[in-house]
């Protein structure tokens, strides 16, 4: 009876410890945000479901994206949770439903303060929430195989016998 209830308090307490794994703080720069929700004028959170605009910001102070429709390409300045956002150089094409677009380029000049909590990006204009952004981590391209040591020689007398001459 004794090993049964050591057994089940182990089993509790493994299961409170995972229950307990802390969700990973990420940071501006952590990947590409995917928009998932704008908050309208009534206060009225709106889903995104397709066209879902994009934002990347670099460690030097860039931002790009897309704004629904548009591929941008800016500035942006953050310190703790202040933040200015200049959407800079924009594609210019149309789109049939330019609602959301017309919302990112409204919007993003007002931002000045964003949350990130767990994997989520708020944006926030004031006290009011405006953005929210879900991070998608881009995985680092894992390098190929070198090609062998004699594949590179054949291949670079392959092209130096297929060299012009002055003749």
């Amino acid at each position: 009876m004794k090993t049964i209830v050591k057994i089940a308090a182990a089993a509790v307490l493994a299961l409170a410890a995972m229950s307990c794994k802390e969700t990973p703080k990420y940071a501006l720069t952590d990947g590409q945000w995917v928009l998932i929700a704008w908050i309208d004028d009534a206060g009225a959170e709106q889903m995104v479901v397709d066209n879902r605009p994009t934002l990347r910001f670099t460690a030097e102070g860039a931002i790009s994206g897309n704004a629904g429709c548009n591929l941008f390409s800016g500035l942006y300045r953050a310190e703790e949770e202040t933040i200015q956002l200049d959407l800079g150089a924009m594609t210019r094409k149309f789109c049939l439903d330019m609602t959301l677009e017309n919302r990112t380029v409204e919007q993003m000049p007002l931002i000045d303060r964003y949350v990130i909590e767990g994997n989520q990006l708020m944006l926030y204009a004031g006290e009011k929430e405006v953005f929210r952004y879900d991070n998608q981590v881009i995985e680092e391209a894992v390098p190929t195989e070198e090609p062998a040591a004699e594949t590179t020689e054949v291949l670079l007398e392959e092209i130096a016998d297929d060299e012009p001459t002055l003749e």
